[in-house]
């Protein structure tokens, strides 16, 4: 004879429930099988999720159950309070009043006496429901709080792992990794040459470079028995999106970045990039990468294109554009009888009229005699460039000291009021100090941030000025360094070509012959593009 008495027994419990031993699965568990044992039901199974929100019924055990029940398998799913079943009111009502009773289940919640076999007891149950939502919403928006002070403040979040390329000290703050930096140095330094993060994740995987998610795995046991199950062939494969992803990181340049992720509401779980709310703060950890390669990388990952011909032969991919209508020019390569194979760049937006082209050969000549131009202009009066460009803006130095440390003990202040307007709050709901009380310490702690934000704000500025005079001086080095480094060999070079030049924009002039024409040509500058030309005008070069 089939048992009509085949009990399963399921606890809940999410980091929303807090600290409480009663609401332990430990207990949650010995509780119910004590109660099924009493009623004298046969237990067929335990399901049990741990660290899932009652605001979502996506949960592996819950899951697992309502497939026993649609196998025929139970009869009797007993929990603890309506609240392990779950915290949306609509949701939970909907598996108590319609799901259980039309699969002939019978449901119990012990604590609310709730029992579908029972119709008095169900009268309170909607109620009971809302008010677990209520609390869950309430502990979301607590949660949510304490996390947005935490972005704002750039407090550090230790996560399962961390970045590519850094490991956390015993603050949760990131440091440089012996032996994941230098991997990224060296995509960054791979893309330089290459310009292509195929090729890139090719030259990865040819000599045996291990992705993020090896390191993860053996550092951090991160799917660590999933990932070392993979091949060898497989640990060493980098996709073209990884590569991407590292290259376009501000946060190799040593900033950090904040709720970078959101969710719709607490019943979401779901979460979205984001770059809303999300907060930057720049030099706050060891930079792995410096700003001037990363500008570069970001400049030229803009201006890739698709395509298959090799950057060697398509050398300004990205870079010429049309002095009429700005876009890109294409590039394009024919055999002709009269002249063999041509390559040139050519507009091809339908509604631009100017049809501006340019041969490879003829822009190779004008480049290569401007960068020999540049080096000899600039590095025969090395000492009154740097002068100038000092001049030009303003003297270059660094950050003080005493603005960083003035910066740093106002947000330190900062966030120890946002501590005490959330224990004032949180003392409010209990009622343990009085509504006047409350509003003179409330107003009297927003007065003060008010005051502090004006502080860090106008340190904030103060640095960043600071920061961007010591940024000009580190140009004029970079500059002088890839001047010193160019000849006639080499001036043609990709990376030469890309490290010195922003964009060339191409318009054609006056026809001095027969399909002869004179070229206007415009070249910006990489780094400092108005200070070294107003320095070249002034030379008289």
């Amino acid at each position: 004879m089939l048992d009509t008495n085949r009990a399963a027994i399921y606890c809940r419990l999410s980091k929303e429930d807090g600290n409480d031993e009663s609401q332990s699965i430990s207990n949650q568990k010995s509780f119910l099988e004590d109660y099924v044992k009493k009623q004298g039901w046969y237990l067929f199974d335990i399901y049990i999720d741990d660290g899932y929100s009652g605001t979502n019924f996506e949960r592996p055990s819950f899951q697992r159950l309502i497939s026993d029940i649609e196998y025929g398998k139970i009869d009797i799913v007993v929990t603890k309070d309506l609240s392990r079943l779950g915290r949306n009111y609509i949701q939970t009502g909907y598996y108590t009043e319609e799901y259980f009773p039309n699969k002939n289940v019978r449901y119990i919640a012990i604590n609310d006496n709730f029992d579908t076999s029972k119709i008095d007891s169900n009268n309170f149950a909607p109620f009971k429901n809302i008010i677990n939502e209520w609390y869950a919403k309430d502990i979301s928006k607590k949660i949510r709080f304490t996390l947005d002070n935490m972005a704002k403040n750039g407090t550090p979040k230790r996560t399962v792992f961390p970045l590519f390329g850094y490991a956390f000290n015993e603050a949760s703050e990131r440091v440089i990794d012996s032996d994941t930096a230098p991997i990224v140095k060296l995509i960054f330094k791979k893309f330089i040459e290459m310009c292509s993060c195929s090729k890139v994740a090719r030259w990865l995987k040819e000599n045996n470079i291990k992705r993020p998610c090896y390191y993860n795995a053996i550092k951090y046991n991160y799917n660590k028995e999933k990932v070392l199950a993979l091949s060898e062939e497989k640990l060493c494969s980098w996709r073209n999106d990884v590569i991407k992803d590292i290259l376009t990181n501000i946060e190799y340049t040593g900033a950090y970045i904040t709720a970078k992720s959101t969710s719709r509401n607490y019943k979401d779980k779901k979460r979205k990039k984001s770059n809303i709310n999300r907060h930057i703060f720049y030099n706050r950890y060891p930079a792995i990468i410096d700003k001037f390669t990363f500008e570069r990388i970001q400049n030229m990952l803009i201006k890739q294109r698709g395509g298959k011909v090799d950057i060697n032969e398509n050398l300004y991919k990205g870079l010429i554009r049309c002095a009429d209508c700005e876009s890109i020019l294409r590039f394009e390569k024919r055999e002709t009888k009269r002249k063999g194979v041509v390559k040139r760049y050519y507009c091809y937006k339908k509604n631009c009229k100017s049809f501006n082209t340019i041969q490879i050969k003829y822009l190779n000549e004008i480049v290569k005699i401007n960068l020999l131009n540049l080096k000899n202009c600039i590095l025969k009066k090395k000492k009154e460039f740097i002068e100038f460009i000092n001049n030009f803006d303003t003297k270059g130095r660094y950050i003080k000291i005493n603005l960083q440390d003035d910066l740093n003990k106002h947000i330190k202040r900062n966030n120890e009021l946002d501590n005490y307007i959330q224990m004032l709050f949180e003392e409010k709901n209990k009622n343990n100090i009085p509504e006047s009380t409350y509003e003179v310490m409330i107003n009297k702690y927003k007065k003060e941030k008010e005051i502090l934000k004006e502080l860090i704000d106008s340190l904030k500025s103060r640095i960043e000025q600071e920061k961007l005079k010591f940024a000009t001086s580190e140009k004029t080095k970079l500059i002088i360094s890839i001047l010193e480094n160019i000849n006639e060999d080499n001036v043609l070079d990709p990376r030469i070509i890309r490290s010195c030049i922003k964009s060339i924009y191409v318009k054609i002039g006056d026809e001095i012959k027969p399909k002869k024409y004179v070229y206007n040509i415009a070249i910006r500058y990489m780094y400092l593009d108005n200070e070294i030309k107003e320095f070249l005008e002034n030379g008289d070069e």
